[in-house]
């Protein structure tokens, strides 16, 4: 085998370990870069939870401020019936 040919042979496998430790990196970094978005995907998915969870009471608080405010009218204009004072709204 000649000089040239044993040059190209080594060019050849140089090149191809090459290829090879860039296809390892890239599906480590791919590897990661799932983990990560799984992650991130799981935070986001509490996330969504909690504010659902402060939707749900604050629905819950409006409904009771609703059901006083007109407890509080009620009373307020049975008062001001009994005291015979009469506003125009």
């Amino acid at each position: 085998m000649t000089l040239k040919a044993k040059r190209i042979i080594f060019s050849i496998l140089t090149l191809s370990l090459l290829a090879n430790l860039l296809l390892v990196i890239y599906v480590q970094q791919i590897k990661i870069n799932t983990k990560t978005n799984k992650e991130e995907i799981v935070e986001l998915e509490k996330e969504n939870k909690r504010l659902e969870d402060n939707n749900d009471f604050l629905l819950e608080n409006n409904e009771y401020l609703k059901k006083q405010y007109r407890k509080y009218f009620e009373l307020s204009e049975e008062l001001q019936n009994q005291m015979g004072v009469y506003y125009d709204y």
